[in-house]
């Protein structure tokens, strides 16, 4: 379910501002709705799939035991 991904202290704070209002979790309706893909949003999706495979595969190859974190995260050009 989406609220539990959900910030507490937002979630919180919008219980708060609504007030006395019901509030409805409608999450799994939603979910699949918008689940349903089209034939070009999968080939999307799988080309985004294949795109990151090449690139893991690619970190995988450059990382060794000893490198810090900013020696591995990209750096932006200018």
């Amino acid at each position: 379910m989406a609220p539990a991904a959900m910030y507490h202290s937002f979630g919180l704070r919008l219980r708060e501002a609504l007030g006395d209002l019901d509030i409805v979790d409608f999450t799994d309706p939603v979910d699949r709705i918008k689940a349903i893909k089209s034939e070009e949003e999968r080939e999307c999706i799988r080309s985004v799939a294949a795109m990151q495979d090449q690139v893991m595969a690619r970190v995988a190859e450059f990382l060794r035991p000893g490198l810090k974190d900013f020696e591995i995260a990209p750096t932006r050009s200018t």
